[in-house]
């Protein structure tokens, strides 16, 4: 595949790529399913580290929310306590 594309290049310059990207006729609906196919299939390979990082990143944040929301009340009640019995004792008014 590598030589193919380095010999459209070679010969035809980088332009040379998009030549044929508007075909004066259709594909018939074997064609279109095999270049469905291997179009899917190169863009499924060419995405695949993306594919990676995005998949542990959410992995990582999966269960962020509860476990933010549950520090934030825990966080609240001891501020809470902590500033009602300073208040009670007398060390805060």
């Amino acid at each position: 595949m590598m030589s193919v594309l380095l010999g459209v290049v070679r010969t035809e310059r980088l332009l040379g790529l998009w030549k044929g990207v508007c075909p004066d006729k259709r594909p018939g609906a074997g064609q279109a399913v095999m270049l469905g196919g291997g179009a899917r299939t190169v863009a499924g390979v060419a995405m695949l580290p993306i594919t990676v990082i995005k998949t542990r990143f959410e992995g990582f944040f999966r269960g962020a929310v509860p476990r933010c929301l549950r520090r934030t009340m825990m966080a609240a009640m001891a501020w809470t306590l902590y500033e009602q019995m300073m208040a009670h004792i007398g060390l805060k008014s």
